[in-house]
């Protein structure tokens, strides 16, 4: 009998919080600037792998220093092409649908910053 491997997702602490967090109260100048061109820049990287994150908005934007700027919360993403919104799909890597959960982006989850 083999043993199941269990898995974790390990992410670096963001100093500056959320998005949504940081819209709450006064922003530096550029700040939208940067916090856009971060964002296109995660999507531009996960599309280019064929993976859409579906559930993009302020609270799963990550803030950290200066510069960066990550995207988190991949618990909707899906592969392309299989983004039919069907909820009866597997979410596991082992599952019989093809939608992308967090443990199967942990391997790059560090690439996943933008800034």
């Amino acid at each position: 009998m083999q043993e199941q491997l269990t898995y974790c997702v390990v992410l670096e602490y963001c100093d500056g919080g959320d998005l949504h967090q940081a819209l709450q109260r006064p922003t530096p100048p550029g700040f939208f600037l940067r916090v856009a061109g971060g964002v296109a820049t995660g999507l531009a990287f996960l599309h280019g792998r064929g993976i859409m994150h579906r559930d993009l908005k302020s609270p799963n934007v990550l803030l950290h220093g200066e510069r960066g700027v990550k995207i988190a919360d991949f618990g909707l993403a899906a592969l392309r092409g299989d983004c039919s919104g069907s909820s009866s799909r597997s979410s596991s890597v082992g599952g019989s649908g093809s939608r992308v959960s967090a443990i199967a982006l942990t391997p790059r989850i560090s690439q996943l910053s933008a800034g």
